[in-house]
């Protein structure tokens, strides 16, 4: 394979200043906390390989559980709205039906894209690999970009959890208890659903509460971890970049001294690198394409519906507030995470265009300053992370300013239409 050549040429060439015996950074080392929160949401995660089948069925057990567990819900919901409820509940059944939607929309993806996705981190260390023992600068700033990148990542994804578990677990759990100080256990569903069953008989009331909490949770976490995992995805890509950009930036006085034979060879072999990381990138995107659209679906129905069953819920408690207003704002986080992401890779995708004209290239021959030419525009060319390069699913710091004034604007006329109907 074209990668495997990359990382036998870049190794076993000449180095062009010392030879670097770094260990490579692997994704499934650095990542473990991610990959630990993949299969806690119950996403199947071609990462981690069990022995046998005996230690396959727990987790198919648990996966298939949690599946039934929010279709039936998701039903349930779908089902209750064809009756009369307020529009207050019915705009607070619209976040858990999001949620939902959002939940089994992840899975199927991961389903689909899983072997695709184990194959982006395998080419990503394999990337890795090929530039620490290039013989480039900045081989250790590379690492600690890593280690960084992969830290931040481990808190996010472990406040991302506690997160997706606390707040439906306080919006679903605080009625019960909210009501049997008030005296009047039993007499309301944490959310104002339909189902077959006589939902406020001991036993089953909790049941279904517990139910309720444990449903919203999943779908919370489903969406939460996947979000991390992308950000993971992009700032390992962010940081070739800048691995790139900094080592030719170093390079530019060495271009002066050495022949025209070693400008070529350290050319071709950076130029090399940059085809290969930019490679990866595009199929990233591709395989990115899908969960754009399924969070531009989505996510402005969590968020707006969020806001008015934090707000304009008369039936609700300061619990049920706190629950609901904490998720929106975890879920605003991550869109702008992900839309700064997308803004940053895009911006140091530029700078190696910047960085390639300032190299000396009128002093060199014409094929190296051809080759410098070729850098300076494939760089030249934005990195768009978008849902099939449609403008509508950009990602980015504009963009993500546009989804929060459409979020305003359909909470006022949310807002409004209550106001109608009352």
């Amino acid at each position: 394979m074209r990668e495997d050549w990359l990382v036998y040429n870049c190794s076993s060439s000449t180095p062009l200043h010392h030879s670097t015996h770094m260990d490579p950074p692997k994704f499934v080392n650095h990542y473990r906390t991610l990959i630990r929160g993949l299969r806690i949401s119950g996403l199947p995660t071609p990462w981690i390989r069990k022995p046998s089948v005996l230690l396959r069925l727990p987790y198919l057990f648990y996966d298939l559980l949690m599946i039934s567990i929010v279709l039936y819900m998701l039903w349930c919901y779908l089902y209750t709205i064809q009756g009369k409820l307020a529009f207050d509940e019915l705009c607070a059944l619209g976040v858990g039906i999001s949620l939902f939607t959002c939940g089994l929309l992840v899975t199927y993806y991961h389903s689909l894209y899983g072997r695709r996705l184990q194959r982006i981190t395998e080419n990503t260390d394999r990337l890795a690999a090929a530039l620490l023992r290039s013989g480039l600068d900045s081989s250790h700033c590379l690492q600690q970009l890593y280690r960084k990148n992969s830290s931040a990542i481990a808190v996010l994804t472990n406040n991302t959890i506690v997160f997706s578990f606390f707040c439906p677990v306080l919006y679903c759990l605080s009625v019960p208890v909210v009501d049997s100080i008030a005296g009047r256990y039993r007499c309301r569903q944490p959310l104002p659903i339909t189902s077959p069953f006589d939902d406020k008989r001991a036993g089953l009331y909790e049941l279904i509460a517990l139910v309720l909490a444990i449903s919203n949770a999943i779908s919370c976490a489903k969406k939460g971890v996947n979000d991390c995992l992308f950000l993971a995805l992009f700032r390992i890509q962010s940081s070739f970049l800048q691995f790139l950009s900094t080592s030719l930036e170093n390079l530019q006085k060495e271009f002066l001294v050495g022949g025209d034979d070693w400008n070529r060879k350290i050319l071709i072999r950076w130029v090399a690198l940059h085809q290969e990381v930019l490679r990866n990138i595009q199929e990233l995107v591709m395989i990115f394409s899908p969960v754009v659209i399924i969070y531009y679906l989505n996510v402005i129905g969590i968020v707006v519906c969020g806001l008015f069953t934090q707000t304009m819920n008369d039936n609700g408690n300061v619990m049920q507030s706190i629950g609901v207003g904490s998720y929106v704002l975890v879920t605003v986080l991550h869109m702008l995470l992900l839309s700064n992401t997308a803004e940053d890779l895009k911006t140091k995708a530029q700078r190696i265009a910047f960085v390639a004209y300032d190299v000396p290239w009128f002093e060199m021959n014409k094929t190296n300053a051809d080759m410098l030419r070729m850098v300076v525009k494939t760089s030249n060319k934005e990195i768009h992370v978008t849902a099939y390069r449609a403008p509508i699913f950009l990602l980015s710091r504009e963009t993500f300013a546009g989804f929060s004034i459409n979020c305003i604007k359909a909470f006022v006329t949310l807002v409004q239409m209550k106001r109608r109907f009352e």
